[in-house]
């Protein structure tokens, strides 16, 4: 295939309104999820969850940390909380003599205004200043997503992440130090600015009579382990007890990783610590990392030439990888749109065997100049940790591609308005058996639920898109469904399919006139083909 008839293909995409029975669809993915969970399937990992447990998402736990010490913290700069009951002396004093600490965090994401639900999440964290401190989250359904442990005696922290298998074990920052260690709040406060809070006045929580105060521009944003824009911070005292009741915080960020859920948007944190209980009794075993002998640990991001942060989602990077220029790699086959980004890296597993990696956006796709046997996959699918699916228009025994992080995800975020719900059909073949649900995130990564072989040579696929957001945005009424023909696409051996939905797209009104959207995003999608890999 060449560009031309890729071109082409891109231009024939045709998108059409029909009406589309909402629950029933919804009804499928929930119940090919379910079915995915079950023992032996391939599909119980990995999860959207695999790529939020790498993200800067988890340093929340570390960000929260931060929020408590700037706000506690810059009270050594401030005055009295009402001048005669509470002395924020006082305050600094009882918190710094509390042995042991007890409570619960809040963590909200929105766009825009909208909620991202599948990446709220609730925590129960634990404090000690003998031990350090203990961090368990749990996602909206009460999945535990991690254990996060600050051990200040061994100058550790020790993240068990469950869902991945995994555990990761890094040296403690100069801020987590700071933090968890005594005195604590005064080491902070060195590395920030010497701002006074601003009283905020008085407020009942819980039934109790508090004082707050709000810290802006404090420096918090340096120490905080995401890229923070903004950041604001308020305590609330407890003007009988003149400790802690209750803690917030407002970031602002616009992290690659976490915007690359939200097309770039910029997004806000709200993080409330809620619930304190101070000086409670904690056993010690709750500082005791309990991590299965069969996980296997997440090593740390190699830091490399520029264009290696892009490749963070995989979890290992093998010695064999080789960074090489763009000039360097032929060009024939692999003729590509100059707008999906340049060859950055390739890696050999042996003599004759060259696995090429792309740059797609923020996401990371890996497309295959290859002539080899399975075992050659097999190496690098241990090595990175990458699922094999089988190609549109495939011949026997070939496969494409796509990463782990994003696979079955679709199905977690049936209810976000950011991901596109797809169901592939085959044509050459009814009732094959080759059942899939696929899913194209704004930013293009393709994500799958059920990893099938095609064992067809010609399939000609047909997928049909409901976006969340169409079906509900009064924009664009009326519109309820896209449907996408790509048919009589025959890929050959190292070729590729592009399929570029551009901005806007071409929609096909009920009266049959087009009608232009410029809010809806680009999307791209890569559908790879393997020559001949056979098992």
């Amino acid at each position: 295939m060449n560009s031309e008839q890729i071109e082409q293909s891109a231009k024939n995409i045709r998108i059409d309104r029909a009406a589309i029975d909402h629950a029933r669809i919804l009804a499928d993915a929930e119940a090919a999820l379910e079915k995915s969970r079950e023992p032996g399937s391939a599909e119980i990992q990995p999860t959207i969850w695999r790529k939020i447990m790498k993200s800067p998402i988890t340093k929340l736990s570390s960000a929260a940390a931060v929020i408590i010490a700037v706000a506690v913290g810059s009270m050594y700069f401030g005055t009295s909380i009402d001048g005669t009951r509470a002395v924020l002396a006082e305050v600094i004093q009882n918190v710094e003599q509390s042995n042991s600490a007890k409570w619960q965090e809040k963590r909200i994401f929105t766009c825009d205004g909208n909620e991202i639900s599948f990446l709220n999440s609730d925590a129960i964290r634990y404090f000690s200043s003998k031990y350090g401190s203990r961090e368990d989250m749990y996602n909206k359904e009460g999945l535990l997503l991690h254990q996060a442990y600050w051990l200040i005696q061994e100058n550790v922290r020790i993240r068990v992440v469950p869902p991945m298998g995994q555990y990761e074990r890094t040296e403690l920052t100069e801020a987590e130090r700071g933090i968890w260690g005594q005195p604590g709040f005064r080491a902070i406060m060195e590395l920030l600015k010497a701002e006074k809070p601003t009283p905020l006045g008085r407020s009942e929580i819980n039934g109790r009579q508090t004082e707050g105060f709000q810290i802006t521009d404090s420096g918090m944003e340096a120490l905080i382990p995401i890229q923070v824009d903004s950041g604001v911070a308020r305590i609330w005292v407890d003007v009988q007890t003149s400790l802690p009741i209750q803690y917030e915080a407002e970031l602002l960020t616009s992290d690659k990783l976490i915007t690359s859920m939200t097309g770039g948007k910029p997004v806000q944190i709200a993080v409330t610590g809620h619930d304190p209980r101070w000086n409670v009794e904690i056993e010690p075993s709750l500082f005791e990392p309990n991590i299965p002998r069969d996980y296997t640990i997440i090593e740390p991001t190699p830091v490399g030439p520029i264009g290696l942060e892009t490749i963070t989602n995989f979890k290992v990077m093998p010695e064999n990888w080789l960074e090489i220029p763009h000039v360097e790699i032929p060009r024939d086959p692999l003729s590509w749109p100059s707008d999906i980004g340049n060859i950055e890296y390739i890696h050999k597993s042996r003599e004759g065997v060259t696995i090429v990696l792309r740059k797609q956006f923020a996401v990371n796709i890996a497309a295959f100049q290859l002539q080899c046997n399975w075992d050659d996959l097999e190496d690098f699918y241990e090595k990175l940790d990458i699922c094999f699916i089988g190609a549109s228009n495939a011949s026997p025994g070939s496969y494409a591609i796509l990463s782990p992080e994003v696979a079955t995800h679709v199905f977690e975020l049936a209810d976000s308005s950011d991901v596109f719900a797809l169901r592939s059909r085959t044509t050459l073949k009814a009732g094959n058996g080759h059942k899939c649900l696929l899913g194209v995130s704004n930013l293009g990564s393709a994500v799958l639920g059920t990893v099938q072989k095609y064992n067809e040579q010609h399939i000609a696929l047909s997928f049909s898109f409901f976006p969340h957001a169409w079906l509900e945005s009064p924009e664009t009424p009326g519109v309820n469904r896209a449907s996408v023909d790509i048919q009589g696409i025959k890929v050959g051996p190292r070729e590729a399919v592009l399929v570029r939905y551009a901005n806007p797209a071409r929609l096909i009104s009920k009266d049959g006139s087009n009608a232009e959207d410029d809010s809806m995003e680009s999307i791209v999608m890569l559908l790879v083909q393997i020559a001949e890999v056979k098992r």
